[in-house]
């Protein structure tokens, strides 16, 4: 088996264990061609994105704005390409009650944090009310 089909399962399968199987990604960042993804499809992005465009950032970090209860973060991304630039986000990130795989992650403009803690604090709101 080549490399870089290895490296291929071993990046699948990280995805498949980071997030839960009824994930799904919200972008609502301007020019986003994909607004909406499960799983599957934003596992699929991922793969292609990284394997078959070999996009793949140089650095990444992930800075903690806010947390909310055990479940609920916002993050700021940065990804940075080796000549290619970088892409900058906030992420809001619901876990699942074991805080072990990611459930939701609504992505949103670097500029737009007001948005951003909105959805952090209605996400909030809606694990504190009973299911019914």
């Amino acid at each position: 088996m080549s490399t870089m089909s290895t490296d291929r399962e071993v990046f699948e399968s990280r995805l498949r264990q980071l997030l839960a199987d009824d994930f799904v990604r919200v972008d609502l960042r301007q020019l986003v061609a994909m607004p909406r993804a499960t799983r599957d499809e934003f596992i699929a992005v991922s793969l292609m994105t990284h394997f078959d465009l070999d996009v793949v950032p140089h650095t990444e970090t992930d800075d903690v704005l806010a947390v909310s209860g055990d479940r609920l973060g916002l993050i700021r991304a940065r990804l940075v390409y080796d000549g290619s630039g970088q892409i900058e986000y906030l992420a809001v990130v619901r876990f699942d009650d074991a805080v072990e795989q990611l459930e939701r992650m609504v992505m949103f403009d670097p500029d737009d944090l007001e948005a951003a803690r909105a959805e952090l604090d209605r996400l909030a709101v809606m694990l504190l009310e009973p299911e019914g």
